[in-house]
């Protein structure tokens, strides 16, 4: 919810309408809204970073739409390196945000539901989350999250920039951060795994909406994408990426 002090007084403006001052469409660089049949996933974002199911499968019922689900802990499915994804030295950051419904915690496992190989991952560890970056040889990692509820849609988003450090917000609040995490992250051209971790166990449940900027989103924007619904812009150029989404949705 935004505020503004006028001659008049104190105004608040309700989310669902300062949500229009966010631009969604900065910086985006990967956006699966996971509608489609069979083993390719589209990204919509104009970045052609097109992915692969491997394990996962197609779920009707989504968060918007359609969904993918990760009924086992393995190779979930996979995004091919691009150099669009890649985050480098002197970059401004980047955003990985993304809809889930835990169906199942491996209290043992890292749960992981992003993973980019040796640059940064995403995980529910412990049913709660974390996320990393790599820099200077070694992992910095947020401290861990509030406890996350099962049979539930939440909106995990984690941001990062070299001079902020690492944030992971739940649900469009601010839930973890590591300031310390700061400086140049690791250069690796690599595949991006979901709910995967190198044969370990990964996320379990439903994914949806994930999208990747390659910029942090601060805190304002990323509250506002909470209550953002895709494709539901009252107004939308033509070629734009609420109007890409909503062609893909209506062919579905």
């Amino acid at each position: 919810m935004m505020r503004f002090v006028s001659a008049l007084g104190l105004f608040v403006i309700p989310a669902a309408m300062a949500m229009a001052a966010a631009d969604f469409e900065d910086g985006l660089v990967l956006y699966y809204p996971f509608e489609g049949h069979g083993n390719e996933i589209d990204d919509v974002s104009g970045e052609n970073n097109h992915g692969k199911l491997h394990t996962a499968e197609r779920e009707a019922d989504g968060r918007w739409g359609r969904a993918i689900r990760f009924d086992e802990p393995s190779l979930g499915a996979e995004i091919p390196p691009s150099p669009s994804l890649l985050v480098e030295d002197g970059d401004d950051g980047f955003t990985v945000s993304f809809w889930v419904y835990p169906e199942e915690f491996d209290f043992n496992g890292e749960n992981r539901a992003i993973y980019r190989h040796q640059q940064y991952n995403v995980d529910l560890l412990v049913g709660r989350g974390r996320m990393e970056v790599r820099i200077g040889g070694a992992w910095k990692g947020t401290g861990l999250a509030p406890q996350l509820n099962t049979d539930e849609w939440h909106l995990v988003t984690a941001a990062w920039s070299p001079d902020d450090g690492s944030m992971l917000y739940r649900d469009g609040i601010l839930a973890t951060a590591n300031a310390g995490a700061i400086g140049d992250i690791e250069e690796h051209a690599e595949t991006t795994f979901l709910a995967f971790m190198l044969g370990l166990p990964g996320y379990v449940g439903r994914m949806d909406d994930l999208r990747i900027y390659n910029r942090p989103l601060d805190e304002d924007e990323v509250f506002e994408l909470f209550d953002f619904e895709p494709g539901a812009q009252a107004i939308s150029p033509e070629g734009s990426l609420a109007t890409t989404w909503g062609a893909v949705r209506a062919t579905k």
